[in-house]
Order: structure tokens, then C-alpha cells, then sequence
């Protein structure tokens, strides 16, 4: 999952956010059939800041893919907004780097949740 912290979304809707977001994770069950199913992992991106040579900040890892769901979950709900611009790169990028590292033949599927407005048109 790659979950939206900008600041377009305000307080209250980062709120919404992650209340959709971890029931969400509830929803996937790590083993079907007497086989393993489906890992999860979450990164945070909407912290968009420029450093001092205007390279944006990158996106942060709230979980690697896993299949604890209940810790999961309690990691979504403890993020905090970051109020930074939506840079949809920065979530991408992270969330290939913790799919390459998880199970070589499975199905890798990234879903973003955000409110849609980006920083840069």
C-alpha cells in the first residue's frame, strides 16, 4: 500500500485515510487454500520536502511485506500527516524497491490511496 500524507488531504482527511487503510489490510488473509497468500507492505509518501540541493525527500517505509496484518495494522494508525506535496514518483519508487525484495513468483500489485490532487501539474 502506498498511502497519501500530503498536505492536500488536511488532518482530518489523513485520518480518513488511514481508518481505510488498515481496515482495508484486515481484509487480506495470509494463507488460502493451505498456501501462503498475501504479504503486505506500506509506504508513506506526501512528506515531500526539497533539500538544500533541491533533491525531494524520500518517501518512508512504514512496513516491509509482511503478513502480521493485526501490527500492521497499529503501524497505519500510528503514522503521522506529513503535510508535504504529493509526489506520486517518490511512492512508486519506494514501494517497487520493497515488492523486488519480497517472493520472486508472486503477483506484485501496488495500490496507492490519495486524494488525486498532485503538487506539480
Amino acid at each position: 500500500l502506498a498511502i497519501d500524507a500530503s498536505g492536500s488531504l488536511t488532518e482530518e482527511g489523513f485520518k480518513v485515510m488511514k481508518t481505510f487503510a488498515a481496515k482495508l489490510a484486515r481484509r487480506f488473509r495470509k494463507d488460502a487454500f493451505g498456501r501462503p497468500a498475501a504479504r503486505i507492505g506500506v509506504v508513506q509518501f506526501g512528506n515531500g520536502q526539497l533539500d538544500k540541493d533541491h533533491v525531494v525527500s524520500d518517501a518512508i517505509l512504514v512496513s516491509k511485506l509482511t503478513d502480521d496484518f493485526k501490527g500492521l495494522e497499529a503501524k497505519i494508525k500510528a503514522m503521522p500527516w506529513k503535510k508535504g506535496f504529493t509526489n506520486l514518483a517518490q511512492a512508486l519508487l519506494k514501494a517497487r524497491h520493497t515488492l523486488f525484495n519480497g517472493r520472486t513468483k508472486a503477483e506484485h500489485v501496488v495500490m496507492v490511496l490519495t486524494d488525486g490532487r498532485p503538487s506539480f501539474k
